[in-house]
């Protein structure tokens, strides 16, 4: 196994790897993340900002990122009804993120209120300034989870899904697609 180096993550042979990942912010506010940020420099473009940090220092830590110049992927994975997820959609929005995600179990109507969320907070120009790493499209990138990594299939079954993790996950993801998300 290759052993990569800070540095040699600025070689322009990483460029690939660079604008494909993320390097997670678990930590609980700015200051913690803000170190992390700064020991990865230009090595690293891409930040995932969680629910641990975005409760913490959110509001901070996704406008320091953004005049950094730094990607942001928002992994707060949220399920709510539709309304409320709307709404915390549009409340992102107003961040310059290149993606964000929910949870598919919250079903095809809070899917669908997402996607037009996120849609019509582009189309009514409510999106700060297009985002430093949003897509062509200039609006973030929507993914859903499908099922935890956490979860097994007796855990599943404890919380009252009749099929195993592998048929619920291509199941949950049909649905995503149908709904229009991004992945």
């Amino acid at each position: 196994m290759t052993t990569v180096h800070r540095d040699d993550l600025l070689d322009s042979r990483y460029d690939r790897v660079r604008q494909a990942s993320y390097l997670a912010l678990d930590v609980d506010n700015w200051q913690q993340a803000n170190r992390l940020v700064s020991l990865f420099g230009e090595a690293v473009d891409g930040y995932k900002v969680g629910l641990q940090l975005f409760h913490g220092d959110g509001p901070t830590a996704l406008e320091q990122l953004n005049r950094l110049g730094k990607r942001v992927f928002l992994d707060v994975k949220l399920h709510d009804i539709p309304n409320t997820v709307a709404g915390a959609l549009r409340a992102i929005c107003q961040h310059n993120i290149e993606m964000v995600n929910v949870h598919a179990s919250g079903g095809r109507k809070m899917l669908e209120a997402a996607r037009q969320a996120v849609d019509d907070s582009v189309a009514s120009g409510s999106r700060g300034d297009g985002g430093v790493g949003a897509g062509a499209t200039g609006k973030p990138l929507l993914i859903a989870v499908t099922a935890l990594t956490s979860l097994s299939d007796d855990a599943l079954q404890e919380i009252g899904y009749r099929m195993p993790a592998k048929e619920l996950v291509l199941r949950l993801a049909a649905l995503t697609a149908d709904c229009g998300l991004d992945g």
